[in-house]
């Protein structure tokens, strides 16, 4: 990996994964989706590392981070990103994360909100009981035997069948998300719980300035986003772009858009 770095960083008992790479004064933390790895934000990091500082972790349970253990939540992830950037002495990053990543990002900006200078949420997992089958034990039981086929399948056969799947998804897309997918600990769909913080308390305590990416097609609704400017209590307004088009990997289906506006925000701190 070219212009990468990589290490272990022990964050509340849990020894976390990391890629690293860029330089510059100003640190962004990349946060993936679940079942991904950190690498699956290289296309984004590729270009951020030209200006910036970026740090991808892995998620407990993902890439070469920790298993779960039988008393994992899903606030641990926003406590272990904090906890993170104070080991590295990273001041006032700017945080990004996709879906299960975008959820943690805002978690962490609601329950240290002196920590990030903004964050950028690509359609988070801003969902309440009933939006979807995660939240009901017949979805997750679905998610997890999905994923764990992936375990029987090569990394060439996961990358045939995304692009099958995905045909809108560029070739450096597919090899870190098909990689990532032999390295998932399953056992998140056993224990997971995205409610557990409900975004609806949580967004009323971010005071930094945040970029929401919704899709025409993805988690995050039009309802959803109005309720959200309903109750953003933060100085500046909460931006928002939805992405036409696109479903919930926005950034894999429509970079151009993704990293235009990601730049626009990043340059209007």
């Amino acid at each position: 990996m070219d212009k990468y770095t990589d290490g272990f960083i022990e964050i509340n008992g849990v020894n976390l994964h990391y890629y690293r790479t860029g330089s510059g004064d100003q640190t962004v933390i990349l946060l993936h989706g679940a079942s991904d790895n950190g690498m699956c934000w290289k296309p984004t990091a590729d270009l951020l590392a030209e200006e910036y500082d970026v740090i991808m972790p892995d998620a407990q349970g993902h890439g070469l981070s920790d298993r779960l253990g039988p008393g994992f939540k899903f606030s641990d992830q926003a406590h272990q990103v904090a906890g993170l950037a104070r080991e590295f002495g990273v001041e006032g990053p700017i945080i990004m994360g996709h879906s299960m990543g975008g959820s943690c990002a805002t978690n962490v900006a609601a329950l240290y909100p002196d920590l990030p200078k903004a964050i950028i949420l690509e359609d988070p997992g801003w969902m309440t009981p009933g939006d979807t089958p995660m939240n009901r034990g017949e979805g997750a039981r679905e998610m997890r035997e999905r994923v764990e086929q992936f375990k029987n399948m090569t990394v060439e056969e996961l990358i045939e069948q995304c692009q099958k799947e995905n045909p809108l998804w560029s070739y450096e897309e597919l090899v870190p998300w098909a990689e990532s997918k032999k390295q998932f600990d399953t056992n998140l769909f056993s224990s997971f719980n995205i409610n557990e913080l409900p975004w609806t308390e949580m967004v009323p305590k971010i005071q930094c300035p945040a970029l929401l990416f919704t899709a025409e097609t993805g988690i995050v609704s039009d309802d959803t986003v109005a309720r959200a400017m309903e109750i953003w209590t933060a100085a500046r307004p909460l931006s928002h772009v939805k992405v036409m088009g696109v479903g919930h990997n926005i950034r894999r289906e429509n970079f151009q858009v993704f990293y235009n506006s990601v730049q626009q925000f990043i340059e209007g701190l």
